[in-house]
Order: structure tokens, then sequence, then C-alpha cells
């Protein structure tokens, strides 16, 4: 918008050059009696064969003055047809073309990105590669191989729509604050919105995708590299929002055994996580280890003033927001340290003695930003337990932000489920291993039942406590209390029941995937 403003500022300002140079042109040479220009419309005539560069001859300026006014027309002639084929091409490629080409997109799905960047980029390359027939278009301007650009805004494209809900308008900037605002303005229009923002507001519209890539990063590096014993050492060095991210997910999924003992020890300034989540005490011990339960260890002073931390670990994660500090301190690590454990670092390229996690490639896919298979899933959970409570319960566009959220996080550990049913390293679900993992449970004994119910427990009380809630004897969801958030020994046996339906929804699952 603002190069098309440009652009207009100079046309105006090119006519107004010419209307000064038109009337003095009529002046100086009607004061000669051989003057054929000496009217409005002798000199437009003029005007319009010399800017043209077509000369016929029939008129020409026979005073000095004129003469140099006539120069400087054939001069502006050459720069005034580059400006009017300029400006048309511009319009052509801005506006017409892309108006066609949506026109005959009518009916297939239409992919809006907001705003140029690199993830949208790999976003949108992804999204045309997947769906051939879609429209990939990338408002304001934004210019793009992966997609047409155009000069209109992303709500100017939805009303070109026949039926807005094929549209989903993506809002990726690093300027959360205008995504808010794209995605708020877009609300009425009947598109889905997908907004990368960490705010949430406490009712999600219906077609409204909020996410944040430090969590999508998070998510994808516990998914890929699960913790598959109960007793690991894990160094997390680097701070940051991807360290955060990577800490806080951790902790929410992390629980596959009542007697694990997983040591966190973390490197680098936590300040503002431990200031967020005052109840981390509550999940595990802090800065030392007890005979049960998970450890996290903040650690004073730079990491390699732990020398024993770097060398007893079975993992490291090299997590800090600057990839250059995680390479560099991967060479470290390399040359002065005996590293025994896997080291893990969040870069964009592979690194020789590192797994590599976490590039724009792997996380700006379809399936991670509009969490289909997650969301999929977190729906399904709900219909399950609707329908499980006669149909009382409120829907899925009916929850509130929280409520949702917390069926995604029950959504997310499903295939953590899996694994501690199973005994293994899945990483995929299935109709098959659903169905396996449901009559393990079942056929469980009491003792195996009363652990797995101790497990769900464990992780519902994590999120709720690394949310901000608290224990209470009264619940009060509006100041965030519960009265089921204490130790699982002390519940009555109706509620560790209650944890059994997480457990029995693997079924469902099993039963809907294969039909």
């Amino acid at each position: 918008m603002k190069q098309n403003r440009g652009k207009l500022y100079i046309v105006l300002a090119g006519l107004g050059i010419y209307a000064v140079l038109l009337v003095v042109l009529i002046a100086v040479e009607s004061a000669s009696p051989d003057a054929s220009i000496t009217s409005v419309s002798s000199a437009l005539w003029y005007t319009l064969t010399t800017l043209t560069t077509v000369g016929y001859g029939d008129l020409y300026p026979v005073t000095a003055a004129g003469r140099i006014i006539g120069a400087v027309f054939q001069l502006f002639s050459l720069g005034l047809l580059a400006l009017i084929i300029g400006l048309t091409a511009g319009y052509l490629r801005d506006a017409l073309l892309p108006k066609a080409v949506l026109l005959m997109k009518q009916g297939k799905p239409w992919y809006v990105f907001a705003e140029q960047t690199a993830e949208a980029d790999v976003l949108a390359g992804k999204l045309a590669e997947e769906q051939k027939e879609a429209a990939v278009v990338f408002a304001s301007a934004g210019n793009s191989t992966a997609g047409i650009s155009t000069s209109m805004t992303p709500a100017e494209i939805v009303k070109l729509a026949r039926d807005p809900s094929q549209v989903t308008v993506f809002c990726l900037s690093d300027n959360e604050a205008e995504n808010n605002r794209t995605a708020y303005n877009l609300r009425d229009s009947g598109c889905a919105v997908c907004c990368r923002s960490e705010y949430e507001p406490e009712h999600l519209p219906e077609k409204e995708i909020r996410f944040s890539p430090y969590e999508l990063c998070a998510r994808l590096y516990w998914h890929r590299f699960p913790v598959l014993k109960r007793d690991e050492k894990i160094l997390l060095i680097g701070d940051g929002r991807y360290a955060d991210a990577i800490l806080e997910q951790g902790l929410m999924l992390n629980v596959t055994d009542p007697q694990q003992q997983i040591t966190y020890t973390v490197c680098g300034d936590y300040s503002a996580f431990r200031r967020l989540h005052p109840a981390l005490n509550q999940i595990c011990h802090i800065n030392g280890k007890a005979d049960t339960g998970d450890s996290l260890i903040f650690c004073e002073g730079p990491w390699n003033s732990k020398p024993e931390a770097v060398e007893q670990a079975d993992r490291i994660i090299l997590c800090s927001d600057s990839e250059d500090d995680n390479l560099a301190v991967l060479s470290m690590l390399k040359r002065y340290y005996a590293v025994s454990g896997e080291i893990h670092a969040r870069m964009s390229m592979p690194a020789d003695g590192a797994k590599t996690f976490g590039s724009v490639d792997e996380l700006w896919t379809p399936e991670l930003v509009l969490h289909r298979d997650l969301s999929r899933n977190a729906v399904r959970l709900n219909d399950i337990y609707r329908q499980e409570s006669g149909g009382n319960a409120p829907g899925w566009n009916e929850l509130s932000s929280f409520t949702r959220r917390s069926n995604l996080a029950s959504a997310d550990h499903l295939m953590y489920k899996v694994r501690i049913l199973l005994g293994c390293d899945e990483t995929e679900l299935n109709p098959e291993i659903c169905r396996t993992a449901y009559e393990r449970f079942v056929n469980s004994t009491d003792a195996e039942k009363k652990k797995y119910r101790e497990i769900e427990h464990e992780r519902w009380m994590r999120f709720h406590l690394l949310n901000g809630w608290h224990y209470a004897q009264k619940r009060d969801n509006s100041r965030k209390l519960h009265p089921l958030i204490r130790p699982f020994a002390e519940l009555s046996e109706a509620d560790q029941a209650k944890d059994d339906y997480s457990w029995l929804l693997l079924k469902d699952f099993g039963k809907k995937s294969q039909a």
C-alpha cells in the first residue's frame, strides 16, 4: 500500500509540472506573430505528439523559451512512457491478474498470507504442493515464488470469495500485535484465521487458530526425542523463549511412571520462567534430588561451571534462541568435554556431533501450524466426553480457551500412553496400535491400573499447576482453583478411578480410526 501511495504522489507531481509548463508555453508562444501554438487545444496537441514521440511537425514552438520547454517535453517523453508502462504492468500484476486467478479458483481453497516472511514462504510452498488446485496469495504487495502477489489486503481478498469458508488467512508476522489486529478485523468475514500469537482471548472464535512457534518447536522436540528412561538426566543449555517452551512442555509431557526420577538441570537465565510458574515446587524438587519424583536444578553461573552435569547427562539440549550460541556451545562440548549422552541442538542446519531440530522447514508445516491431527484428536476427546455425559457437556466451539488447551494437552499425551502400555517407542497413532493399547489396559492388573491412574492424575495436575491453578476445597474456574490439585494418594477411590477414562479413550480412537 505504501508503494502504491508513493507512485500516486509521483504521478500527481508530474501532472502539476506538466500543467505549469503548458501555461508557460502558451504565454511565451502567443507573444510571437509566427507562433502556431496559441491556444490550450493546440498546446495540448503539441505536447501529446511530443510526449508520445510521434511528432507530426504540424505544430512547433518558434520562440527561444518555447523551444526550451519543447526540449523539456522531449526529455520527459521516455520517462513518461516508462512510468505509464510500469504503472500499467504493476496494476495488472498486483490487481487484475490476482483477481483473475482468484475468480478462476472459486470453490477451491484459498490460502492468504497477510505478510511475506521466510516462514510464510515455506508454509505456502508446502500448502501449494499439498493442494495443487488451491490458490496461494500474498497480500499487501507481498512477493513470493510460492504464490501470487497482490496489493489487496486480506479483507479485500476475502470479499472476492463466493464462499469465505474456503479461505484461510495466515497472520505470521513477528509483530504479534499486528497479527492480532488482522485476526480481529476478520472475525465476521466467515474465513478461517491462523494467527501467530501467544495471546489467547477467553473464548476463541470457532474458525480461529492461535499458535506459538516456540511451543510448536517444543512439542516437535519431545515427540521426536521422547524420554524412555524413568531416571534420565537432562541438561538444558541456553535460555530464551525456546528454552522456556521446551522445559515447560517437558514437565507436562514426560509423565510416564509414578516412580520416575527425571532430573532437569537448566543453565541460563530462567528467572522469568520461575516467576511465571510459582508452583514448580509442587511438580518437582527444586535444586535438590529426593528418593522419588522429578528434580529441577537451576544452575548458578555459566554452563561450563558444572562439568559433572555435562559429563553425566543422558542428553544435552542446546536450546538458546540464538543458533550461533548453540553452535558455539556444541563446538566447546565436542572439543573440551567427554560427553557420554546425546547432544540435541536447535539449529536450522545439520551439525556433526548433534541431532538437530527446529528448522523452519520442520516447524512451518500445515500439520503443525494448523494443529491438524492434534486438533482432530482433541475435538474427538471432547465429543467422546459429551457422549459419555449424555450430551450435557459443552461442544468444542463453546469451550473456553483454557479448556481447549487442556484437551489439546490430553490429546498430545495419547502417544505417551501408548508407549507406556506397550513398552515401545512408537511415534504415530494408528487404529491397530490404539486397539492393542486399549486391550493391554483392560487386561492389566489392579496394581497396574492404579499406576496408570496415578500417571494421568500427575499429568493433569502438572498442566493445571503450570497454567496458574491451585488447590482449594471448592472449585472456582474464575480464580483457577480446583479441589483435585493434590497428591494422588489423597484422592478418594472414586476420584482416582476417574482417571481410567483417559486410558479407555484409546478404544474409541481405534474404532473411529478403523472406520
